[in-house]
Parts: C-alpha cells; structure tokens; sequence
C-alpha cells in the first residue's frame, strides 16, 4: 500500500512540474513573443475566439491564463486580449492601389517597376503585394485602399514600403506594417464591431500604431512628425522603452537621436475670403495672415469622393493656398496651418466650384495704363487655346463692371474697333465662348485712358487792334487753356488764358508773328499734352482774315 501511495505522489509530482513548466513557458511566451492585440465583440468566448482565429482551440485555456480572465464564457465587448502572434492562423493579404495620379511607380518584390500612364492607368485596380514600394515624384500622388477598409494616401516626393500585409485567424484580423522612408502620408485606419487591425508606420527614427483613427506622418530632414487628426496614437522612438500616447488634436516630433517633443496642433483655419467661385489654374488663392502660421497644407477631393482620393496635395509658404492644375467642376478643399515646427493643424473643409474653361484670352492692346486717342483705338487679344470659338468683350468706366459701355457677345474675330467713347478711363476684359456656347472665365482687366483730341488749329483772325482765335470744339465738358507767345519754345508767355469756350479774343497785340497753343482738360480732370504750336500774324493793317472754319 505504501508502495502505491510513494508511486502516486511521484506521478502527482511529476504532473506539478510539468505544469509549473508550462505555466512558465506561458509566462515567457507572453513576455517574449510579439503579441497581437484582439477586440473582442458581442458573444465572444475566450473558446470560439480560439476556434476562430488560433491554430489550436485547446489554446484557449492559455488565453485564460495570459489575459487573467475570471469568465472565460462572457467577455466585456471591446476588451483587449492579448494573443501570441504564432498561435494565431496566418496568411498572405494584399492592397489595392485604387487612384494615381502624376509620377506614381510601383517596384515589387522582383525589383520590376510599374509606372502610372505607361503600364497601368487610373482605371486599373492594380494589386499590391508585401514587399512592394510605392514612390511618388513631384507631382504623384497614390492612394492605397487596404482589405480591412483602411485607407492610405501617400503625397509627392514619398517613398513607402509595405513590409507586412497578413490576414490573420478566420481572416477579420488584419497585420498591417508599413515603412515610410521619404515623404509624407495620411492614413485612416479602419474600425468597426466586427474587424480587427494592428495597424505600424515606422521611420527611421519613430514608429507609431494605432486603431481607428485618422492620422498623418511624414519625415522632416531626419525628424518624423506624427499628427493625430482623430482618434489615438501610440508613438515612440525606435530605440525607445515606452510609448507616448496622442489623442486627436496632438503630434510629437522624434529626433534622430530619440528626443521626442509633444506639441497641440494648430486648430481649424477659418477664412473670411475663401472664394467659392475658382476661374484659373492651377489653382491660388490669397488669404489674411493668421497668428503663428507660416503656411498651409491643402488637399483637394472632388465632392463625393472619399477623403483619401486626393486629386491634388500640396504645401505653401505664407498666406496662400495652393492647388494643382484641376479639370472643371466641384471640389473640397481641406485646409491645414502648419507652424514654426512644420507639423500641420486639424484640417478645415471649404467646398468652392472651379471654372476654368476654355481659358480667358490674352489681352493685348490697349496695354495696362495705355494713353490712346480715340482714332486710334482697337482691342486686340489671343485666344489662349482652341477650345476658344468666339469672344465676348466687356468695356466698363469702372472696375468692378458696373458701368459697362461696350457688351459685345460672339466676336469671331480677336479685335474690335470702338465708337464714339469719351475721353476718360475705362477697364476691359475678355471671356471666350467654346463649341457648344460655353463661356469660360474673364481675362485678368486692364485700364487704360482716352485722350482728348488735339483741337483742330487753323487760321486765325488778325485785325490790328484785336485778335479771335478759334478752334474746332471738343467733346461737351472740355476745358481749355491757351498760351500765346513770340517763339515756338514759349520761354516767354505773353498770355495766358483757361476757359471753356472754343474761342479768344486778344487786344493790343502789337504787329509781329506769334504762336499759340492749347492743353485740355477732360471731365475727369485730366490734363491733356500740350498741343502743337501754331502760327499766326498781326498785320499793321485795317484788314481781317477769314474766319476760322470748325
């Protein structure tokens, strides 16, 4: 009986240790092993979790034991649980590059690279694989939609690798691992009840995970930047020992050496002057200076489409906005400040129309500020492209056009001869009008000025005592001064004289010859060049001359 009773503590024994090394296994598998982190949902069980996702559903009593959970049949939706990657079933996923535009390539795993334009187009739905790296040149921009909903939109002068795209367990588990080694990028990372995503951008200098949330991260000189637009953040240095979390409205910058500095990002920009109405390309819009902004990050999306199909994506210096050289139509604009430590704000939306089409022509003459007579006046301009068919041009007193004196709609020709105008400024532009009567935007205005004409100067009237000079009269409202002197320079000026009749008379000039000349004065007050000195006699005699015609 003893002999029974020594071989069963024996067995007991043995079976304790096993346990004990177990447990022990457990407890360094736990601290060792990278750890996926599952959001449970509504009706999970630490046992059907194990039948879905694990390799082994009797794993299910170690995931007991890793998470510390007293109910192993009710688990609080949302609760974490951490899950050893290596018990987890595991294949290969893929992307979707779903919107390129400008200098996109896509290198793949046996170095072979794809371009946008030349051996895929915007309407293909190109398959991208771990392993894969998407660069971007000046102008490219790529968006990349992942299989669990996530969303990525890499911007110009990026380079992106994608390290890892796993399907994990019953395939609602997605691994996503990205390595960001130029550039900049926007993600917005999915979440919903039913999928779960271990979503990793790394750098050179910072890695940062998340899970649903909308951020953005980029590389400045050695520096990483992250942004948190919603949602959180984990972030930290690659050498680092913990994570700073972010919340929406937040960002940190980690050195290449590790030093990390948190920072609030700028709030929304609001704008007074965004206009709604876009009439050139590419688009550039000036807005008020803002406190602490040393400029802006734009994005524009056609409306209706998702926030990651960007159609153009640029930075600015100073109080201006930004665009690409877009097709006609309506867009969203999201507009970010940047600050002094080049991490962009929270975004706002402005929604604007852009009338680009067919594009204004150039005006050539009369040119800005040209003085001109009426005689001699035409508009002349070029039509920018053929898309032109006729013109329509716009003559107006004033700048804003509401004092139009000239509308003339459908010219075929790229000139017009005026009439009767008078002396003054005025301002004008040109519209062109395409194949179908579609009129596109104005040409930027010019001013210019109608001269008065020179009064027409002809014989004058002499008696010996008194003298009439006449002249052709100008348009109603002239004024006119006359000199007369002894020489055709008018160092010495015998009389002067303003009025606004067309005619003088002058007593007691002694016998000789004189010159007289006339300046006028338009109703705007502007005052013509002196005109050309004309001739005249005083004759010692009883006579008089005829009487100068108009």
């Amino acid at each position: 009986m003893r002999t029974i009773i020594k071989i069963w503590l024996q067995a007991m024994l043995a079976v304790a240790l096993l346990f004990s090394v177990a447990s022990a296994q457990v407890d360094q598998t736990q601290a060792d092993e990278d750890i996926f982190l599952y959001k449970t949902i509504p009706g999970d069980s630490l046992w059907n979790i194990a039948q879905r996702h694990l390799h082994n559903i009797k794993l299910w009593t170690e995931l007991k034991k890793i998470n510390h959970l007293p109910n192993d049949d009710y688990i609080e939706p949302g609760t974490l649980i951490k899950v050893p990657r290596k018990w987890l079933k595991v294949n290969q996923s893929t992307a979707t590059l779903v919107n390129a535009i400008g200098g996109v390539k896509i290198i793949n795993g046996e170095k072979q690279t794809l371009e946008f334009g030349k051996d895929f187009t915007e309407k293909d739905s190109l398959i991208l694989s771990t392993g894969d790296t998407i660069v971007t040149s000046d102008d490219g921009l790529a968006t990349i939609l992942f299989k669990d909903g996530s969303r990525l939109l890499l911007q110009s002068n990026s380079e992106l690798i994608l390290n890892d795209l796993i399907a994990l367990g019953d395939g609602s588990l997605s691994d996503i691992k990205l390595q960001l080694d130029k550039g900049r990028l926007e993600n917005r990372v999915y979440s919903s009840p039913i999928s779960n995503t271990n979503y990793e951008v790394k750098t050179a200098t910072a890695t940062t995970s998340v899970r649903g949330t909308v951020f953005r991260m980029g590389l400045e000189d050695e520096d990483s930047v992250t942004e948190v637009v919603s949602g959180k953040v984990a972030a930290k240095a690659q050498e680092g020992e913990s994570a700073a979390e972010l919340l929406a409205g937040q960002a940190i910058i980690i050195s290449k050496d590790g030093d990390a500095k948190q920072v609030e990002m700028l709030p929304p920009p609001v704008f007074a002057n965004f206009p709604q109405l876009i009439e050139a390309v590419p688009v550039k819009i000036d807005v008020e200076a803002i406190d602490g902004v040393i400029g802006y990050a734009t994005k524009i999306i056609p409306v209706g489409s998702d926030e990651q199909d960007a159609v153009s994506s640029m930075r600015s210096e100073g109080n201006v906005l930004l665009g690409n050289d877009l097709p006609d139509g309506r867009y969203q604009m999201m507009v970010s400040s940047i600050d002094q430590n080049g991490v962009t704000g929270q975004p706002a939306t402005y929604e604007f129309i852009l009338n680009a089409r067919p594009f204004a022509a150039v005006l050539a003459t009369p040119a800005q500020d040209e003085k001109v007579l009426l005689r001699n006046l035409t508009f002349n301009w070029d039509k920018a492209t053929d898309e032109a068919k006729t013109f329509y041009l716009q003559v107006a007193r004033d700048d804003k056009f509401r004092d139009i004196v000239i509308d003339a709609d459908n010219l075929i020709e790229p000139t017009y001869k005026p009439e009767d105008l008078l002396s003054g400024i005025y301002f004008w532009r040109v519209a062109s009008i395409d194949a179908e009567g579609m009129r596109g935007p104005f040409s930027a205005t010019k001013d210019f000025r109608i001269l008065l004409e020179d009064p027409n100067l002809e014989k004058a009237n002499v008696k010996t005592v008194d003298v009439q000079l006449e002249w052709a009269p100008l348009e109603a409202g002239t004024q006119y001064l006359i000199q007369i002197s002894d020489s055709t320079k008018f160092e010495k000026i015998i009389l002067e004289h303003s009025l606004t009749e067309n005619t003088v008379f002058v007593e007691n000039l002694a016998p000789g010859t004189y010159f007289f000349r006339i300046q006028s004065t338009a109703g705007d007050n502007y005052f013509s060049e002196w005109g050309l000195p004309h001739q005249f006699e005083v004759l010692d005699i009883q006579s008089v001359s005829a009487k100068i015609k108009p």
